[in-house]
Formats: structure tokens, sequence, C-alpha cells
């Protein structure tokens, strides 16, 4: 493919080296395989750095995440919206993480370490506000210290599934905490970057007759029926989860945009929170001992139990899924009230009762997402890129067996459980 360009790039990396430091060589390569990253471009940067007085030499490895190329079938999304998400993503590293550090400490609470370490970056070469095609973020290469993806066709077992949810509470319940505890804080680091707007849709050409605008890729109605019919105790809820599919349907961006989030739960959701976007440290024996979070492009204001329920939906196995659902749940809420405990919140808004509402009311919009995420996403080929948009030509036989089993295992959860409709 030929040695990807970052320009530039030394003068990034110099502002993290000691004084007599002098950097050797770079080298930078192709890093993911087509298929794995959806909205970014990301390179792998060897650099070697030598002392000048001590001779001595030592070697940093980094991951490079550019704005993504659009795709060759003009994908105005990906155009339009990749600079969006890297300049969200690059606030997210220089300011919202240090803010986070800075609440803990004065708090007398230990620091994060669930991301990976922020090595510098840009989002053009003009020092405008607006990433570009010359924008960069460079962050730790995790891969260097142990850490690795678990395989997504396979999803994360009992171990794997705590570790994750156990950090993942964590990141959900400090940003409450702060809220509450330290609302200018609040506001003046973390809520700003929820206040930055996608790009607006082009204006049509004066003269031009209204048309609708073009719908959002989805599975069609029948498809997914079809694979319902696949086991009958899942028929029964068939008329309920088309009337569920059709209102979620209905809501227009702009009034997701702007929809009024739930309180008190509401805090910053990682909103893209499936398997290739954590990556772990196993021991010996194979089991998971460290988690750490990545790709922070489409953070919002949210009830963090968009993030609960995606990650379980798209990213545990239906195995741990069939006999631990309840058991995850309530491990998910122990450890986001422990957090708020131990930061002086009180809990009484956020009893198990209250969290169990907050998930019925959230499961809609989260199945939706999740359900459409696992058919076409996560059990998609290997090395092969994904193409969202032509999701409504597929048909029963294109969707993987086993991420069938799994999308009709959690519909018929939702609808024994009473979470098809929102209150």
């Amino acid at each position: 493919m030929g040695e990807p360009l970052i320009k530039n790039l030394e003068e990034i990396i110099g502002q993290r080296l000691s004084r007599n430091e002098t950097i050797k060589k770079t080298e930078i390569l192709n890093f993911l395989e087509p298929g794995e990253n959806y909205l970014s471009e990301m390179t792998k940067i060897n650099v070697s750095v030598k002392n000048r007085i001590t001779e001595a030499e030592r070697d940093i490895y980094i991951i490079g995440k550019c704005v993504a190329k659009p795709p060759p079938n003009g994908n105005d999304f990906v155009k339009d919206f990749s600079p969006f998400l890297f300049t969200k993503e690059m606030m997210f590293y220089k300011e919202v993480i240090p803010a986070i550090q800075t609440f803990l400490k004065n708090r007398g609470a230990s620091p994060v370490d669930y991301y990976p370490e922020f090595y510098g970056g840009r989002l053009n070469l003009s020092g405008g506000s607006k990433a570009d095609s010359d924008a960069v973020l460079l962050l730790e290469n995790l891969h260097t210290s142990g850490y690795q993806n678990m395989d997504r066709h396979e999803g994360f077992d009992f171990d794997g599934a705590k570790t994750v949810l156990k950090d993942l509470a964590h990141f959900h319940a400090v940003p409450v905490a702060m809220k509450l505890l330290e609302p200018k804080l609040f506001q003046e680091k973390i809520q700003k970057i929820f206040d930055i707007k996608p790009p607006s849709p082009p204006k049509k050409p004066e003269g031009k007759p209204d048309e609708p605008p073009p719908p959002m890729p989805a599975l069609t109605k029948e498809l997914m029926v079809a694979v319902l019919e696949e086991d009958d105790k899942c028929v029964p809820a068939i008329p309920s989860f088309l009337e569920m599919i059709e209102k979620q349907r209905s809501i227009s961006f702009e009034e997701m945009l702007n929809m009024k989030q739930r309180e008190p739960f509401a805090t910053m959701a990682h909103m893209d929170m499936w398997l290739n976007n954590t990556m772990q440290k196993l021991d010996h024996k194979n089991r998971p001992i460290k988690n750490k979070f990545v790709d922070f492009q489409v953070l919002s204001y949210a009830s963090p139990v968009r993030d609960l329920l995606f990650l379980l939906i798209t990213s545990v196995q239906l195995s741990v899924l069939k006999t631990r659902f309840d058991y995850l749940l309530k491990y998910y809420h122990d450890n986001f009230t422990k957090v708020l405990k131990e930061l002086g919140c009180d809990l009484t808004p956020f009893s198990y009762e209250n969290f169990i509402e907050e998930v019925k009311a959230m499961a809609p919009a989260s199945i939706e997402h999740g359900s459409f995420f696992l058919l076409i996403i996560v059990s998609g080929k290997k090395g092969v890129a994904a193409d969202p948009t032509q999701a409504a030509k597929l048909v029963k036989d294109d969707l993987d067996q086993k991420a069938r089993e799994k999308f009709r295992f959690i519909i018929h959860e939702a609808y024994k459980r009473g979470w098809m409709h929102q209150s």
C-alpha cells in the first residue's frame, strides 16, 4: 500500500523529548486491516531517539490517527463528519482527560489509567480550529505494552466482560460526580465538548424542489422479522419489535441532536463502546488483568446505559449473556455507585431500581443501534471494509448465523422484560 505520509511529524514528537534528545529515525507504517476502523486512518509510527550527551538510545512506539479519506463510493458522511469527529477526540485528550485527573486528585482519588498516553497532535498546519487532511493525533501504541484487541467474532467471556464493565462504570461515574459536585468545572471542561455541533447538511440549489433526506443505513424490517421467525419463541415479540423499530426510525437527525437527556444518570458517554474500541492485557493464563479504552470520536452527553447495552449486545459472548445477564447489569451498577460514593455523592437518586428504569428507557434506541452493528459490523468478514450503505440489500443468508442467534436472544429478552416501549 505504500508508506503513509504525515507532514512535520518530528515537530510534534519533539515536544515530548528531553532537552538533549534528538530523533534519529522515524518509520511510518500502515496499521489496521480494512474493516477494523471506519472513520479515521491509522498508522504505526516507530521513532528512534538518541541522547546527544550520553549517546543512550531508546525507541518510542506510537499510533498516528488521521482524518479519514473519503471512500471510492464518495460517501459524504465520511468526508463531512471525519474532521468534526477528529476535533472532538483531540479536545478529549488535550482538555477533558486533564480536567478529570485534576478533579480526581482534588477529591483524594486515584488517577485513571484506562486511556492510551497522549503524545500530541494538531488539527491542521495553519493553526486554525478546524481539522483537515493534515490533522494527526499521536497516541501510545498499546500493542507494544502488551495490550490487544479480542476477537470480535468471539466476544468477551465472563472475566473479560467484568474487566471492561468495571472501567466503563468508572468512566461514566466520574463526570456525573463532577457535574454534581463541581458543576462549573464540568461546564468549562466537559460540557463544551458536547456543544461542538456536527456540520450542517448542504443546502439544496435554488429552484430545486424539496427532496426527502436519504435514509440512514438500516436493515429492512422484513429481513429482521425473517431472522426472528427462525425461533418460535421470538414470534410473539415481532409486533412489539416492529412498533419499537418504527418509532426509533421516525426520529429525525435534528430531533436526535436536540434530544433532552434524562437526569441524573446523563454523563459523558463513549457512544461507540464495542470490542474493537477496548484493548486488554492478559496474564499467563490468558485472563484479562487491565483494560484501555480508545476511539473517542463520538463522545456525547447521554445515558451511560447507551454504552452499557451497546457493549453487551455487540461484544459479550452469547453464552455469558444467557447465564449472567442480570449479574452483569448489577455488577456495572455496583461499580458505578461505588465510585460516586467514594467521590462524595448522594446515592439516593442512583438506586438499582432507578437504574433499571434507566435501562428500560434506553433499551429501544440501544437495541436498534446495537442490532444493526452486531449484524453488519461486528460479524462482518475480517480484512474487508464493511459498507453499511448496502444494508437494505441484504438477505437472511448474508447474515452470520451466530449473530442471528444473538440478535434473537436480545429481542426475546427485551420483550420478556418489557423493554420494547419507552416510558
